[in-house]
């Protein structure tokens, strides 16, 4: 009867030992896990920060645009045989020097767009209208990504000289800003 009892405390005190030892991996887990966490809060913060301060520039840019009423979109911006990049992109939430796009005095572009995979290059023409810019036959546009379909692209002219854009495509997404080289 001695063995078996005996047999039984070991089982007994394995068991208890093992999940002394559970209880230990997983405290060691949860502590990880807070850490990422409070990681984590910290980037979150970090943009937020970033995203007010885009936020209090556009607004200054807001305020610049109403200064400028009575003058003609030429007085304003100069947009023929200029070149742009993303300044501010609205995936990026910072520049992205990959997406240029320059406007000829001929009506004709070229335009590189960032696809976050790679980066094409398309060309065509444009039309400007009052307040906004239009690119039209659009050639060399790969398939397979955001926006692949558009036969347009436009952008508004924006008050301070930027232009923002109206379409998806690739990773130059809708409202992102386009200022001067």
């Amino acid at each position: 009867m001695r063995k078996k009892e005996f047999k039984g405390n070991i089982l007994n005190w394995s068991l208890f030992c093992i999940i002394i030892v559970l209880i230990v991996i997983i405290g060691i887990f949860a502590i990880n896990l807070k850490n990422e966490n409070k990681e984590y809060k910290n980037k979150i913060n970090e943009y937020e920060k970033k995203i007010s301060s885009l936020k209090s520039q556009i607004n200054e840019n807001s305020k610049q645009e109403d200064g400028v009423e009575g003058q003609t979109v030429e007085d304003v911006v100069e947009v023929t045989s200029e070149d742009y990049y993303i300044s501010y992109s609205t995936i990026w939430l910072e520049p992205d020097e990959y997406t240029t796009i320059s406007l000829k005095s001929d009506g004709t572009f070229s335009m590189n767009i960032n696809l976050c995979e790679g980066v094409a290059s398309i060309s065509g023409n444009y039309t400007r209208t009052d307040g906004s810019i239009t690119l039209t036959n659009l050639k060399d546009m790969p398939q397979g990504f955001t926006g692949s379909n558009v036969t347009e692209i436009s952008f508004n002219i924006q008050g301070d000289g930027t232009l923002k854009v109206n379409n998806d495509v690739g990773c130059m997404a809708k409202d992102s800003i386009f200022s001067r080289k």
